[in-house]
């Protein structure tokens, strides 16, 4: 029996980083993010930071476990709708998926390489406590 999906009301307030709200059937989904995240105390960007290439993780293959077992079921639907009222989601990122209605596989990927580099041992430097910048400064 084919089944319906209803739904009154959805409210997402945030989507980002390849995902997707995907309303009506569908057969597969395959979202794919892949992100270098920057963080730096200073702004100060050389412009190569976004290659991919130099970076082994997002050339790596993904390890699928592999299915040794039959698995029965069997499905007794009742009713042939399912009806819903109100979908609140805050934020849908990182290659997520939002599905209303039927759908055969979702295969999801995201890939985070996040770098976090802060400014350590200058004169002044607002990651130095007072005593250190004093013994600095001669004082």
């Amino acid at each position: 029996m084919k089944r319906w999906s209803v739904v009154e009301f959805v409210k997402v307030f945030n989507l980002s980083e390849a995902s997707i709200i995907q309303v009506g059937d569908n057969n597969n989904n395959h979202p794919i993010s892949k992100v270098i995240a920057v963080q730096r105390q200073v702004a100060d960007f050389n412009g190569d930071e976004g290659n991919f290439e130099q970076f082994p993780l997002f050339k790596r293959e993904i390890p699928l476990p592999a299915i040794h077992e039959t698995v029965q079921t069997k499905f007794d639907n009742a009713c042939d709708t399912i009806r819903v009222g109100t979908v609140t989601i805050l934020g849908i990122a990182g290659s997520s998926v939002l599905q209303i209605g039927t759908n055969e596989t979702i295969e999801a990927e995201a890939r985070v390489k996040q770098f976090r580099q802060y400014v350590t041992g200058k004169p002044n430097s607002p990651t130095k406590n007072k005593e250190e910048q004093e013994k600095d400064e001669g004082k």
